[in-house]
């Protein structure tokens, strides 16, 4: 067991497995960005309303909102574990994705499109886990800041690749683009991502046992465990739990709507940008518009290079001898880079009229922002709720799926009635709201989780 826990394999193995789970969660997490690049050209060709169109993006964020709910609890029964969702789902992501460029029926890529995001989610619910398994609470910081990286990074590259492809193929590029991508990781799951849940390393070694010694009953905990609870059971009770956390919990009520709100704008500019950057005085082709969304990486990048110093400098330094840290540890980055995310949007909507690199800018702040945010946040709830790790994280998933599918049909409509200054302010402003919180749970969120009924005490 001790050779086989993924907790002691060596370091080279788990960075190795940690960098191909990025790989793959950008490749499979890049479709939810693709279809914001071909938004005009649906347009034209259905001779359907942008509204309509729009929905290309909310039915997929709606189904890796959703996908959790199913993913999450299937991927901790030791009979399962984690490879076998990756695979199964993989296989499915891509015949699901075939469809899209092969249709020429609006209905038929709108039904994709949500089924698409539904299998991609795996990444999104079980990739966490999968970095959780291998490194304890001491040292997870570093990787899981890489793997959140690739989570919302694989929707900013989104329109830098399928830009380019688009202005030569139209539509149908991007989406054969997505299934190749979609191609690419399944291979890597095949051959380089092991099993990592430590129950179904158990449960494979009792099987052989099993198989080598047929008169003997070989068992483990975790297998009598899961033969008490169907599945359906599992996924209603985690449904449940979640959201009574979610609106039971102030902590976490907060917390996913910062989140989620942050979540939301994100894909609000996915939206924005192709409108702001096609226009005077840009005019610039859906290539030159995606490139325009490195920008949000490039801060995400930088942010993650600052996290990385801030651990090393200072949390590393936090833990007891027990390897546990307070949770509200966990909050201190967000509390001066929750600026960010106002400033980057007043920055962006007010500059949108002059050099571009000036509202690019803007994404740049925006993204420094959007990844100290996510990291603070989505460390800290499972610390604070460690007996609902995996409920929390399905909660917040749900939340800013839910938030993040609205904004695309909303905000052009906005942009076009306000403008981009005035609309981006009002986001802005929204984000201030929120930016006292951190500061608050830092200094009281100790008495908060005393008062709660579900939260961590010992600490």
């Amino acid at each position: 067991m001790e050779v086989q826990n993924p907790e002691n394999w060596p370091l080279a193995t788990k960075w190795t497995v940690t960098g191909v789970m990025c790989v793959v969660t950008v490749a499979m997490y890049t479709g939810s960005a693709f279809w914001s690049v071909c938004i005009d050209d649906a347009v034209k060709r259905f001779d359907i309303s942008e509204t309509v169109a729009q929905l290309g993006t909310s039915l997929f964020v709606v189904g890796f909102g959703l996908g959790p709910m199913v993913w999450s609890p299937l991927s901790e029964m030791p009979s399962v574990g984690r490879l076998k969702v990756y695979l199964w789902t993989a296989v499915i992501f891509i015949a699901c994705q075939l469809p899209i460029p092969l249709s020429d029926n609006i209905a038929v890529i709108l039904v994709c499109r949500f089924l698409t995001g539904f299998f991609c989610s795996p990444v999104l619910a079980v990739g966490g886990g999968t970095v959780a398994d291998m490194f304890g609470p001491a040292t997870i910081g570093y990787p899981m800041a890489c793997w959140e990286l690739a989570t919302w990074g694989g929707s900013a590259v989104g329109p830098t690749f399928a830009g380019f492809t688009f202005d030569r193929f139209g539509y149908k590029g991007p989406m054969w683009e997505l299934v190749f991508l979609g191609v690419l990781g399944l291979m890597l799951i095949i051959c380089l991502i092991p099993e990592t849940l430590p129950a179904t390393i158990l449960h494979h070694r009792a099987q052989r046992l099993r198989r080598g010694h047929p008169h003997k009953t070989f068992v483990t905990y975790s297998e009598l465990q899961e033969d008490r609870t169907s599945l359906f059971a599992t996924m209603r009770g985690l449904l449940v739990k979640a959201l009574a956390l979610n609106f039971h919990e102030p902590i976490v009520f907060v917390l996913n709507l910062y989140v989620a709100l942050v979540f939301a704008i994100f894909f609000g500019m996915l939206e924005s940008y192709p409108y702001v950057f096609k226009q005077e005085p840009y005019n610039f082709n859906t290539g030159q518009v995606g490139l325009v969304f490195l920008g949000i990486f490039a801060g995400g990048f930088v942010s993650m290079i600052a996290y990385f110093i801030f651990l090393w400098k200072h949390q590393d330094h936090c833990f007891d001898e027990n390897g546990n840290i307070t949770p509200e540890e966990r909050l201190l980055p967000a509390i001066p880079s929750g600026l960010f995310v106002p400033l980057g949007l007043f920055w962006y909507g007010w500059t949108t009229h002059i050099h571009w690199i000036m509202p690019t800018l803007g994404g740049f702040f925006f993204g420094i922002g959007m990844f100290t945010i996510f990291m603070s946040m989505l460390s800290y709830l499972p610390d604070a709720y460690p007996s609902y790790a995996a409920t929390v994280i399905a909660g917040n998933c749900l939340m800013r799926a839910g938030l993040a599918a609205a904004f695309p049909l909303f905000i052009i409509p906005y942009y076009e009635l306000l403008g981009p200054g005035v609309t981006s302010s009002i986001l802005g402003g929204l984000g201030v709201l929120f930016m006292p919180w951190p500061l608050y749970l830092f200094y009281r969120g100790h008495q908060l989780r005393m008062r709660s009924r579900e939260a961590r005490k010992d600490i």
